[in-house]
């Protein structure tokens, strides 16, 4: 976990600093913190400080930030494995909440997911929606737009993504435990599922295997984006509140 600056340059950083074999990464991002929230946790002492110390030490993180130009800080996680499958990097950024309780679990599966969909080997999987998933809804009165937002309440892992009805539709046929991959490129609908797969709304299970018969490519991230609402957690020196 670190204090990440500028997190959306980091895939190309990742990148450009791995050497070797291929390389799976995942840039968790919690909220943005400007720099009254990054610097107050850093200033304050938990014990023996006067608020004279407090302050001047306060203004010189201030100082420091805008000397850097620095606009915000995230607090988040670098995740790296090397591949042995991939020949090349493949970086996946997603927003979590501040973690509590151990995610690696998550992780795992959806690095296991990444080098399967750079290998373009997604065929023969079923595909799941993640227990607990539920989808609300929300419609002003006198409105005819409806608002999707899907969220799994009580996980680290996830937040909550604002979905539209193609993406509502394809959850409601995962959710019946029918649905696999072949069915999904058919549809022309791999790009959805692979973004709600990273999001870790969809999970897919079974054993893979290439089809080369599919127009779509699917080895990259997907095009499709899904709007992420950011952590307000702030945990970063968290024990320095406590004092």
């Amino acid at each position: 976990m670190t204090d990440l600056v500028d997190p959306d340059g980091y895939a190309d950083k990742l990148a450009e600093w791995w050497r070797g074999l291929g390389m799976c990464a995942q840039i968790l991002t919690t909220a943005n913190r400007d720099e009254k929230l990054f610097s107050v946790p850093h200033a304050h002492a938990s014990f023996g400080q006067s608020f004279e110390d407090y302050k001047d030490e306060l203004f010189s993180w201030i100082r420091s930030d805008r000397t850097a130009g620095l606009k915000a800080v995230n607090f988040g996680y670098i995740l790296m494995k090397k591949s042995l499958q991939l020949d090349h990097s493949d970086v996946l950024q997603r927003v979590i909440e501040s973690p509590l309780q151990p995610i690696h679990e998550f992780v795992s599966e959806l690095l296991d997911f990444q080098e399967l969909r750079r290998s373009g080997s997604l065929a023969g999987l079923q595909v799941h929606t993640t227990p607990g998933l539920k989808i609300r809804f929300e419609q002003a009165p006198g409105c005819s737009n409806v608002e999707r937002t899907a969220l799994v309440q009580g996980s680290f892992w996830h937040t909550e993504y604002r979905i539209d009805l193609v993406m509502q539709s394809l959850l409601e046929d995962a959710a019946t435990g029918e649905l696999n991959w072949d069915t999904i490129g058919e549809r022309n609908l791999e790009q959805y599922a692979i973004a709600l797969v990273e999001k870790g709304l969809l999970t897919v299970t079974g054993t893979a295997r290439q089809n080369k018969n599919l127009p779509i490519n699917v080895t990259g991230s997907s095009t499709i984006l899904i709007d992420e609402l950011e952590s307000k957690t702030t945990p970063t020196c968290l024990s320095n509140y406590l004092g």
